[in-house]
């Protein structure tokens, strides 16, 4: 049984709670550029592009032309073949939910092993509660009829877009975090991690064989190398830095 659009946004929502995950012009690769429409941009003023996935010329081309009227930066893809030999680095995915011999899950398993944190809206013609379930679990962010409208096509991407944007910032962080903890001695490392775990200067001298002046002094080496001035700052760098998706 199929369901309307607006009941599709509503079970996809509810679903992403439940299973807890995390949803200019167009321009072709020959340089052809349409009529000069607005451009949606993200925070930081950077154009926003849509990778358009869809086999079937007819409708990419339908889609495309509806992208292309809201003012996104659109490429355009016949297969995920395609889109893998050119491996974009940013923008947002928007992909048919037909025609992959390896199903949804693995579309998607594939598509993020060449676009890694790359957000992926999923579509199709009659969506089913198997399919936005589906969706959900494989980490798209999103699962839209073809016939959704267009406010709520265009938010779902631009959402998709800043949601991205966090995480390419989470991303940064943890990468500069774990670097500073790199570079920490093996006894600072220690250090840090006991103040994790919550011990005073001289639990951390008693576990180690140390003095509480010995102690001291790594934990100030430590902290100075970490950049933190408090020990809850140098708990919250050692917190990031061991983020795990």
């Amino acid at each position: 049984m199929g369901f309307q659009a607006k009941e599709v946004q509503v079970l996809c929502e509810a679903t992403r709670k439940d299973i807890d995950v995390d949803l200019s012009v167009l321009v072709d690769r020959n340089g052809r550029a349409s009529e000069n429409y607005g451009t949606p941009r993200n925070s930081s003023s950077s154009i926003l592009v849509v990778h358009l996935v869809e086999s079937d010329s007819r409708l990419r081309a339908q889609l495309a032309r509806r992208l292309l009227t809201a003012g996104f930066h659109t490429e355009i893809y016949a297969g995920t073949q395609e889109f893998a030999s050119f491996a974009p680095k940013e923008g947002v995915i928007l992909i048919d939910d037909a025609n992959h011999e390896t199903g949804l899950h693995g579309m998607v398993g594939s598509l993020m092993q060449v676009a890694p944190g790359m957000p992926i809206i999923v579509y199709c013609d009659k969506p089913t509660i198997t399919g936005v379930v589906a969706a959900m679990k494989a980490h798209a962010v999103n699962y839209l009829s073809l016939d959704v409208a267009d406010d709520i096509l265009f938010g779902a991407i631009n959402e998709a877009f800043a949601e991205s944007d966090k995480k390419r910032s989470l991303h940064r962080r943890i990468a500069e975090y774990a670097e500073l903890i790199r570079n920490l001695s093996a006894r600072e490392r220690q250090v840090l991690e006991m103040l994790v775990e919550g011990e005073s200067n001289k639990g951390m001298a008693r576990l180690l064989g140390l003095s509480p002046r010995t102690v001291e002094i790594h934990r100030m080496k430590m902290m100075g190398k970490l950049g933190a001035k408090t020990s809850a700052q140098a708990v919250k760098i050692w917190c990031i830095a061991n983020i795990t998706e």
